[in-house]
Parts: C-alpha cells; structure tokens; sequence
C-alpha cells in the first residue's frame, strides 16, 4: 500500500462503537476493534474496511510469482529488479479482491471491481488488469471482461490458479 496505494481500492463504511468497543459491531465486522476514528466531530465513529481490491504493477502479460514477492529494499527501491512492484509495468496485477464474509452476496465485489477497473481505465495507468483466480471464482471475473488464459504458472499459496487477463480496458461488460 506504501510503494502503490493509487492503484488499490477499499471500500469503507462507519459505525458507532464506544471506547470499549461495540460488540455488535465487532461481531458482524472482525476489523471494527482496529477501525480508525473517523475525520468528524464524531470521535466515536470508526471508519470501517469491507471491501479491498489491492493490486501491484507488473511487466509481466500474467501475474507471476515475483509479481507477489516484497523485496527486502522495497522502502528504499522502487522495483527495478524483477521482484514485487514495477512503476514501469504495463499490466495491473490483482493480488486480492475481498468482502469480509458478513457483507458478501451483496454486490460490494461487484460494486468494487467495476469502480477498480474503472479507475484503471481513467488513470491510464496500465494497458491490462490480470489476476489468480480459484476455479469457481473464473465465471465472476468473466462477468467484467477477464478473460481465461488457463492453468497459471504461479504457485503462490500452493498453486492451482487460473490466470486471468483483461486487455480491452475501455469497454466495461
């Protein structure tokens, strides 16, 4: 988030939650006990994370294992080795799109990837999105334009990835 916050995305939400921590709160959104005051005059109010979409640049067509990789000298460098993020690359690469379990099968996923794509597409920040998808997720990332390259050579978290690749980024399905 440090080296490439402008291509990562949540989607935030608040609640009240008194200094000894709402417990409704906490048990429907985990992240409430470590949610930040809001900028208000509601010091009471936490804001509070329920969706991300962090993502890294990448020369690579398919996010590669040394796409996912944090360099050692990543606050002093700014990638131009072949590990971690790439200021230079051309292809944006999702590494996590996630609801918290409370909140999904509401559209946040959805609602997210498009204003993802879309803040792509206006920054002109890359020519391609890719991503690892789990074999049931492949048909929901077809939905916004990805499409399915085939078993991933990656093994990131034990492998078994589908790549998956968006190119056309001015054409939002």
């Amino acid at each position: 988030m440090t080296r490439c916050g402008e291509i990562c995305l949540g989607l935030f939400t608040s609640a009240y939650a008194d200094d000894h921590h709402d417990a409704a709160v906490d048990d429907v959104v985990p992240t409430a006990a470590a949610a930040m005051p809001v900028t208000t005059e509601e010091p009471h109010r936490k804001l509070i994370l329920l969706a991300h979409c962090v993502a890294t640049k990448s020369a690579n067509e398919t996010v590669l294992d040394e796409d996912m990789t944090v360099p050692q000298d990543w606050e002093k460098s700014r990638s131009s080795n072949n590990a971690g993020h790439n200021d230079a690359g051309r292809t944006v690469c999702i590494h996590s799109l996630a609801v918290l379990p409370a909140y999904q099968g509401r559209g946040l996923g959805s609602t997210l990837m498009k204003a993802f794509i879309q803040r792509i597409e206006q920054s002109q920040a890359a020519d391609r999105i890719a991503l690892l998808a789990h074999g049931e997720m492949v048909d929901f990332y077809r939905i916004f334009g990805f499409v399915n390259k085939g078993p991933s050579k990656a093994q990131f978290g034990g492998g078994g990835w589908v790549d998956m690749v968006r190119r056309d980024l001015h054409c939002l399905t």
